[in-house]
């Protein structure tokens, strides 16, 4: 998997659409909601990545016995990431 560097665009387009989503009743949410936002299969690394920032919270679902990262859901803004929504 090659390794991708966040655009801070795409991450404020990200937590805005998690935070609509919340808003909207669409819960939980699941990458599969944010997938429109990035390139296929880049929306997994940049949710993986703003977990890792502590942007958001959520739960990773694996698969295999490599653990792989699959899906996220549960997908919420974190304290952080409200913050950096609201700037």
């Amino acid at each position: 998997m090659e390794m991708i560097t966040l655009d801070r665009e795409r991450v404020q387009a990200i937590l805005q659409e998690i935070d609509t989503c919340r808003i909207d009743g669409v819960l939980p949410v699941r990458n599969d909601h944010l997938k429109h936002l990035c390139e296929e299969g880049e929306i997994l690394e940049y949710l993986l990545l703003m977990r890792d920032e502590r942007l958001i919270g959520g739960a990773l679902v694996t698969k295999g016995a490599s653990n792989t990262p699959h899906r996220m859901t549960n997908i919420r803004l974190t304290y952080l990431g409200m913050k950096a929504l609201r700037h």
